[in-house]
């Protein structure tokens, strides 16, 4: 026995019907009063047919009744049309160009032979001995413990303990990240600590420019431990060196002027030795702080000096920010390296300097590298009064190998890091506390 289909009743669908036109107006972006009955059977398919809307009273009928045409916005229609003729300029445009490109392209085939297939070979590492390579990270006139005023600095600088913290910390970041793709040939990290670690108390005593001695020595131990913590992590063998400036000298050893003999008895040592305390159970971190204005490191690419630069070359060294005098620095290493030679000592091939905080890197005329590093604290007051309207702070991390003593070398420029609070992970600010 066969069920019968119920029929749709005339109001299910005129339903139908009204629906199928909103959708058709959807589809073709326009009000539901213009869409035309080839959009409409477009949209409905076979369900909706001629004689359907016949007994419905035709198609035109259903429209006037239930999508009555709405006011026109006769500017908006003009700006359609001239949409439409725009959009039909670039197709046609367009078009003219492809046709153009493809007749071209099929000539240039038809007329011209393959090129052969071009063979790469796979890179491999050269046979023999792996390139040794060491790292240095250089810290010099790093003036811990000094506070500069940007008020007082026409905003050109601004340090204190966040700064001091974070610049240091984005150098270690950047040591850590330096030549990753040869780091297992690395060896080696050296950190040199080449003077004016701290403030001192040696200028502005009755000024605010620079906190007490007990908080710059704790402050530079509280930077320098996590500093050289983050280092051997990652590094196989760490040896810090350090030196004294002239910033970390005790008062009563200038004697009205720069302490020239006992150089190591000063507030660097006292640094130098908690450091030694902190990693006495850590066997590749070691330490080198001899007694001597300066000292030796022996890499891949040969005898290298670090010295403060407020001593021994000072002379001769000038102020490299008025005027660098490289014959008179060339004498200068030549006769320190004669002597170095008749103790039965390799002459030394690079000279690495500090103190007069700007930047210069010159080889001088017997093949000696000499490089002068800036300072991570930046313009203070005293810098200012000479007429220094700039800010220029960086410090130094090179490679050593066998060819070159000072290899591929980077500038931090370490300002970039001060508002970086991403960096108090790697050290955190310290806040004058007298216990770590």
């Amino acid at each position: 026995m066969k069920t019968k289909t119920k029929k749709p009743s005339a109001s299910e669908t005129l339903d139908k019907i009204k629906k199928y036109v909103m959708i058709a107006a959807k589809q073709n972006g326009k009000d539901a009063s213009q869409v035309t009955i080839a959009e409409f059977y477009d949209t409905c398919g076979d369900e909706i047919n001629e004689w359907t809307l016949r007994k419905l009273g035709g198609f035109s009928a259903i429209m006037k009744a239930y999508f009555p045409i709405a006011e026109k916005d006769l500017a908006l229609i003009e700006e359609s049309k001239e949409y439409s003729k725009y959009i039909n300029k670039l197709e046609r445009r367009v078009g003219s160009k492809e046709l153009f490109e493809n007749t071209l392209a099929e000539a240039v085939k038809a007329n011209l032979a393959p090129l052969p297939k071009i063979k790469v070979k796979s890179y491999k590492a050269p046979k023999g001995k792996a390139v040794e390579r060491e790292i240095v990270v250089m810290l010099n006139d790093t003036h811990y413990g000094l506070i500069v005023d940007p008020d007082e600095v026409g905003s050109v600088n601004k340090f204190g303990w966040k700064e001091a913290c974070r610049r240091t910390a984005l150098i270690i970041k950047e040591t850590l990240e330096y030549k990753l793709h040869a780091r297992d040939q690395v060896s080696r990290v050296h950190l040199l600590l080449n003077g004016d670690l701290i403030s001192g108390v040696i200028h502005n005593l009755s000024g605010k420019t620079q906190d007490l001695a007990v908080h710059q020595v704790n402050g530079a131990v509280h930077i320098l431990t996590y500093a050289i913590a983050e280092l051997a992590k990652e590094f196989k063998e760490v040896q810090i060196s350090g030196i004294c400036g002239n910033h970390e000298d005790f008062p009563h050893k200038r004697e009205g002027g720069r302490a020239i003999q006992e150089k190591y008895d000063s507030f660097a040592n006292l640094i130098f030795y908690s450091l030694s305390v902190a990693f006495r159970n850590s066997k590749h971190v070691t330490f080198n702080f001899p007694k001597t204005p300066y000292a030796f490191l022996d890499l891949p690419g040969g005898r290298t000096l670090l010295a403060h630069g407020d001593t021994v070359f000072s002379k001769s060294l000038g102020n490299p920010g008025r005027q660098i005098n490289v014959e008179s620095i060339s004498k200068e290493i030549k006769k320190f390296n004669a002597g170095e030679i008749l103790k039965g000592k390799s002459p030394v091939k690079l000279l690495l300097l500090g103190h007069v905080h700007t930047f210069a890197h010159f080889i001088t005329d017997d093949g000696v590298e000499v490089y002068i590093a800036p300072s991570l604290s930046g313009t203070d007051g005293y810098a200012h009064s000479l007429t220094i309207n700039t800010n220029s702070t960086g410090q130094v991390v090179f490679e050593s190998t066998e060819k070159f003593v000072m290899g591929d070398a980077r500038l931090i420029r370490v300002t970039q890091a001060d508002e970086d609070k991403e960096l108090d992970n790697i050290i955190p600010t310290f806040t004058k506390q007298l216990k770590f």
